[in-house]
């Protein structure tokens, strides 16, 4: 796995380089990444699904993820960035990976690269309630 830590330290530390350039450190580091941004941003991609958020954790108190790294990934996605009020598909996953604050629950980027959400108490839970389509189809015979 990456280290997405190194990463978005790395890209921080390089805002002021030519944005061609951070993308290059991009690639370097994360060779798989870039790649699937670009291709999950066109007009038939999983974005369309998604609105706008907040680029601030309000538990933490803290930026999500820097700019700066917003800047890369929404150029890569074809997108216009708004910082106030980034692209929620683009924040939510590609700018969790790279987000390094911590949250009273841990990393952003721990729901898509650890277990710990399919594990977590709440989804065993709803799992093992009966789905609402078996509930209907008992009502219904």
């Amino acid at each position: 796995m990456y280290d997405f830590d190194e990463t978005a330290r790395r890209l921080t530390a390089a805002s002021q380089q030519p944005l061609k350039d951070r993308f290059a450190l991009l690639k370097r580091l994360c060779p798989k990444l870039a790649p699937q941004i670009e291709q999950d941003s066109g007009p038939c991609g999983p974005l369309i699904f998604w609105g706008q958020c907040r680029n601030e954790d309000e538990l933490a108190g803290q930026m999500i993820v820097d700019p700066t790294i917003l800047e890369i990934v929404f150029h890569l996605a074809k997108q216009r960035l708004v910082p106030e009020h980034p692209h929620a598909g683009l924040q939510h996953t590609y700018g969790y990976l790279l987000s390094i604050i911590e949250t009273p629950y841990g990393r952003k980027r721990d729901r898509w690269t650890t277990a710990s959400l399919e594990s977590s108490e709440v989804v065993n839970w709803v799992l093992k309630k009966p789905s609402l389509d078996h509930r209907i189809a008992g009502i219904v015979v």
